[in-house]
């Protein structure tokens, strides 16, 4: 089995939602090690999309093997020794998918950040 999922979003989108929610949306959608490696970069905004558009990748991958409820903080994007990013699976999610197999791949422009998914077995 092999589940595709990919998303794209506007980094300004992002960066509205920052401004206007702050903590709220920052602690709703991403875990402190998240936070701690996009505050680090340069560009915030353009790390928190990324990983956004990650999350969301996840999920559309995990859903359509199987019916999964997920909250944000249940899919975490790290980076490994080398700064590849890594998917890190929290909650049922974790229970339901301990056998799989899942990779991200980021990428973001000025204006816009994407992400791509693959789940395998």
């Amino acid at each position: 089995m092999t589940e595709v999922g990919i998303d794209i979003i506007e980094i300004d989108r992002i960066g509205a939602a920052l401004s206007r929610w702050e903590n709220r949306f920052r602690n709703l959608v991403f875990l402190a090690s998240e936070v701690e490696f996009c505050e680090a970069r340069s560009n915030p905004v353009q790390h928190y999309a990324a990983r956004f558009a990650a999350k969301e990748a996840v999920a559309k991958a995990l859903k359509s093997h199987k019916p999964v409820f997920l909250k944000w903080t249940d899919v975490e994007i790290i980076s490994d020794g080398n700064g590849a990013p890594t998917v890190v699976l929290h909650g049922e999610a974790e229970n339901l998918f301990s056998g799989s197999k899942l990779s991200v791949s980021l990428s973001h422009s000025n204006r816009s950040a994407i992400a791509i998914a693959l789940l395998t077995d």
